[in-house]
C-alpha cells in the first residue's frame, strides 16, 4: 500500500499537505465518492477536488491508493466503509437542538465523573441552540454508528499515531466533548425516528478516523479511535441540556 512508502514525496499520507484546505479536500472526497465503484474509476473526481483545494496534482495517484486503504479499514463493531450501501449511510448529518438553561456546573461534573475534561465556561447557565454536522452516520446489522474524519498531523512516522497518541489528541483538542455532543445528537435523532429505539440496542458507537495513519495492513488502532459512551452518561447529558438538575 501507499502507507509503506513513508519517506517518498507525493507517496505517503504522512507528508500530505496540512491545514484546513487539505482537511476540507479529504472530507469532500469521502463525502462525494461512490464507495461501491473502484477508486481508480473515480480519478477525475479526485483530480477535481484536489485542484479545487489547491493540492499539487502529483498527489492524485497516492490519494487514490490512500482512499482505498481508508475504505478497507474495519470500524470497530461495524464494517469497512466500502461495505456500506448508499441507503444505509447519511453524509454530513446536520443537527439542531435547544439548550434549555443548561447548568454548566452539572454538565462539567458529568464529564469529569466520566473521565473527560470539562470545558471552561464563563457563565453558570447556557441557553441557545446546539448546531453541528456529523461527517457520516451509517447503519450496520441494525445498529447505528457515527464517524468523524480527522486529518490532524501528529508526527512523521506511524509510531506517532498509536492509541496513546490518538487519545492525547482527542483530549487536547476536546474531541471527546465533540464526540459526546455528536452521540447525543444521534441519540435524539434516532429516538425521534425509531418507535422501539433503545440506546444500548441501536447505538453501535463513534469512530474518529485519523486519516493519515489508516490502512488495513497496519497494526491496531489503524488510525481509528473508537468509543461507545455509557448509556447513563448520554441520558444524563440529555437531561442536562433540557434544563434538568
Amino acid at each position: 500500500t501507499v502507507l509503506a512508502s513513508l519517506a517518498e514525496d507525493f507517496r505517503s499520507p504522512l507528508s500530505f499537505p496540512r491545514g484546513p484546505a487539505a482537511g476540507t479536500c479529504l472530507h469532500s472526497l469521502l463525502e462525494r465518492l461512490d464507495l461501491h465503484l473502484p477508486i481508480r474509476a473515480q480519478q477525475p473526481l479526485i483530480a477535481e477536488v484536489l485542484e479545487q483545494g489547491g493540492i499539487d496534482a502529483r498527489w492524485q495517484e497516492a490519494v487514490g491508493n490512500w482512499l482505498e486503504d481508508i475504505l478497507a479499514v474495519q470500524i470497530p463493531d461495524g464494517c469497512a466503509l466500502h461495505q456500506i450501501p448508499p441507503q444505509d449511510r447519511i453524509n454530513e448529518l446536520n443537527f439542531l437542538f435547544p439548550l434549555e438553561q443548561m447548568d454548566m456546573h452539572r454538565f462539567g461534573r458529568l464529564l469529569s465523573e466520566a473521565g473527560f475534561r470539562a470545558p471552561e465556561m464563563s457563565q453558570p447557565r447556557l441557553r441557545g441552540l446546539m448546531k453541528g454536522f456529523i461527517d457520516l452516520v451509517f447503519r450496520f446489522q441494525g445498529r447505528y454508528f457515527l464517524v468523524d474524519y480527522k486529518s490532524n498531523y501528529l508526527g512523521p512516522s506511524l509510531a506517532d499515531y498509536g492509541l496513546e497518541a490518538l487519545t492525547a489528541c482527542m483530549d487536547s483538542h476536546q474531541y471527546h466533548l465533540q464526540l459526546l455532543i455528536y452521540t447525543l445528537a444521534l441519540h435524539r435523532f434516532l429516538a425521534s425516528r425509531l418507535p422501539d429505539y433503545d440506546y444500548d440496542r441501536h447505538f453501535g458507537g463513534a469512530s474518529y478516523l485519523f486519516l493519515r495513519a489508516m490502512g488495513p495492513e497496519l497494526p491496531p488502532p489503524r488510525g481509528v479511535y473508537a468509543l461507545r459512551p455509557q448509556r447513563q452518561l448520554i441520558l444524563a447529558l440529555d437531561g442536562c441540556c433540557r434544563g434538568g438538575r
